[in-house]
């Protein structure tokens, strides 16, 4: 009988998925990846960042047009209550009543 001696070869050493190797052992890749990411992450923070920033600035907008909105109505009927005329101060006042941003409006002596 003889023996027969069997020939394999080493199998190679496996370093995880196979489209991860080409990340693992060369640098370069390493490097873009690394520069992609970061400019993705930097992109998102200006975004968002922007993003807050115009929304703020609106609300500020909105509060002070609305704030000159109130000054003008209360200097309108002060005028007008000046004079007496409590018919044209009702008659004023109801304009203001299909206002969407006035809740509640009420004139007190």
């Amino acid at each position: 009988m003889t023996d027969r001696a069997t020939i394999t070869t080493p199998a190679a050493p496996s370093h995880g998925p196979l489209f991860l190797r080409p990340i693992r052992t060369r640098i370069r890749h390493k490097i873009t990846l690394a520069v992609i990411l970061a400019i993705t992450v930097a992109m998102g923070i200006n975004e968002t960042l922007h993003s807050w920033l115009q929304e703020r600035s609106a609300l500020q907008e909105r509060e002070r047009s609305l704030t000159v909105l109130t000054n003008s109505i209360a200097q309108g009927i002060e005028a007008i209550m000046l004079t007496g005329s409590t018919e044209a101060a009702v008659s004023f006042t109801n304009h203001f009543k299909d206002v969407p941003y006035i809740r509640d409006f009420r004139i007190v002596r």
